[in-house]
């Protein structure tokens, strides 16, 4: 049996990771000088009232050494003969390179998925390795095929405000400025281990548009998800535009975002995260 793992910034419904049988080991989140552990110790609810009080700028970092262990020795006792790890990209954090240091001591062989993504666009990722896994596919049959398909997995998502980018250091004060004046809410693709700029919006309205156009142009899809940081109504917007566009076997999820991806996009944020799966097109 390949058990398959991941981590929480993939914000998989706990419901849902254990339904497909997936050990998701939390990423921490700093505020002050405490610590927590993401979807454990500190729920997105909670960050969001951090974030809109303003009194700390939370920080990210890599999981605890100890939820490593726990995570691979659970997958010691359920049985596994063998490991996949899909993470989240390495251009984003260095939580992958920690994994494969603490899988190192493993009796049994592990193999890695650089997603190069985040949040649900990694969570599909996951989720197809598990099913595949479920399969019978082997290892490392199974690594590449699922690392060739993370070049297709994206998270797109509008940021109603760049403050908290420019709080943790990802835009300049002139950016925020200039947005905050002109109304303009970006639209940003994190997707192979860049985050790119792909539109610039002048209301809430044209950036649902935009997003879901995307997810239409972008089909057929393994998965879809929408997710907001304290934004449920424009998400609901959002939701209803995305599910009258995919086809009735795509999967699809509406839930919000954890709190690493919170503390970068702020509240307010709204955004697509979906795995398109190759089409006949593709293999002409």
């Amino acid at each position: 049996m390949i058990q398959v793992l991941t981590d929480s910034t993939a914000d998989i419904p706990p419901e849902i990771a254990d339904r497909e049988g997936l050990l998701v080991v939390p990423a921490q989140v700093i505020v002050g000088e405490q610590s927590y552990r993401e979807g454990v110790e500190l729920t997105s609810d909670h960050l969001f009232r951090i974030l809109r009080e303003g009194a700390f700028l939370p920080k990210t970092s890599l999981p605890r050494g100890d939820d490593f262990a726990a995570v691979y020795q659970e997958a010691l006792a359920r049985g596994a003969d063998g490991i996949l790890a899909v993470h989240i990209g390495s251009g984003f954090s260095g939580l992958l390179s920690a994994s494969q240091l603490y899988a190192r001591e493993l009796p049994i062989p592990t193999a890695f998925v650089d997603s190069g993504t985040a949040s649900m666009a990694l969570g599909w990722l996951a989720i197809y390795a598990a099913r595949r896994a479920r399969q019978g596919v082997a290892l490392d049959a199974l690594a590449q095929e699922v690392q060739a398909l993370a070049d297709r997995a994206a998270l797109l998502a509008m940021l109603d405000t760049l403050e908290f980018a420019r709080r943790g250091g990802r835009v300049g004060r002139l950016a925020e400025f200039v947005a905050g004046v002109l109304n303009i809410k970006p639209i940003l693709r994190v997707a192979q281990n860049e985050v790119t700029l792909m539109a610039r919006t002048r209301s809430r309205r044209k950036a649902v548009e935009w997003l879901c156009a995307a997810v239409a142009e972008s089909s057929p899809h393994f998965g879809v998800a929408v997710l907001h940081t304290d934004a449920p109504d424009l998400a609901d917007q959002l939701a209803q535009c995305v599910q009258s566009h995919i086809s009735p076997d795509t999967e699809y999820v509406q839930t919000t975002a954890g709190a690493v991806l919170g503390a970068h996009a702020g509240p307010g944020a709204v955004g697509v995260a979906f795995l398109p799966m190759p089409s006949d097109d593709d293999e002409k």
